[in-house]
């Protein structure tokens, strides 16, 4: 074997050692590629987590109140007092916003969102709503009070209720809806 025939050899050792150190290049680039598309994709979802978890806690302090009747020249704060009156909740100080905007022609009544300095006054306000299907003021029979929910907690209400209303249609009456769950519930004996 003469010296140019073993520095052939080598030069082609090499390259064949070049071309597998580009092949691993290569993979720990992809690899490099899909642990940052994964970094990115988890910051998105923790940011969008953190962001959710957020938008509850500010909420949490909050009502909707819908179907009360805008009237004109009436301020929407009398009626709401009225309707916590209605109830027998004293409520202290809160503050009101109606939402969305007004459409002059239209039977669209603008739900009011309630945020009260207090959390416990907006739990018991929750707790005595459903005496207003019952109130002897019948404007108050049509109203409802509601947690102030996010988008997503509206979404998975929303799916729930429509499992609830699925398993009723099917013959399962002892199933309701109990803090973000669907339960069952013993049937009452006649």
């Amino acid at each position: 074997m003469t010296k140019l025939t073993k520095i052939e050899k080598r030069q082609d050792e090499m390259q064949s050692e070049m071309e597998g150190l580009n092949n691993t290049v290569s993979q720990v680039q992809d690899s490099y590629d899909e642990i940052k598309q994964g970094m990115e994709n988890m910051k998105g979802l923790i940011s969008n987590s953190v962001q959710e978890e957020l938008d509850r806690e500010r909420r949490r302090s909050n009502l909707i109140i819908r179907n009360c009747k805008e009237v004109l020249g009436k301020d929407d704060r009398v009626s709401v007092e009225d309707i916590f009156e209605d109830i027998g909740v004293n409520t202290g100080t809160f503050e009101i916003q109606r939402l969305g905007t007004q459409h002059v022609d239209s039977d669209y009544v603008r739900p009011i969102r309630v945020h009260f300095q207090d959390r416990q006054v907006r739990y018991t306000v929750l707790q005595k709503a459903s005496s207003l299907k019952n109130s002897s003021n019948s404007e108050f029979q049509n109203i409802y009070i509601s947690p102030d929910l996010t988008k997503q907690e509206q979404e998975i209400n929303k799916q729930l209720r429509a499992e609830v209303k699925r398993r009723k249609e099917a013959g399962e009456m002892n199933v309701k809806i109990s803090r973000g769950k669907i339960v069952t519930v013993p049937l009452a004996k006649k």
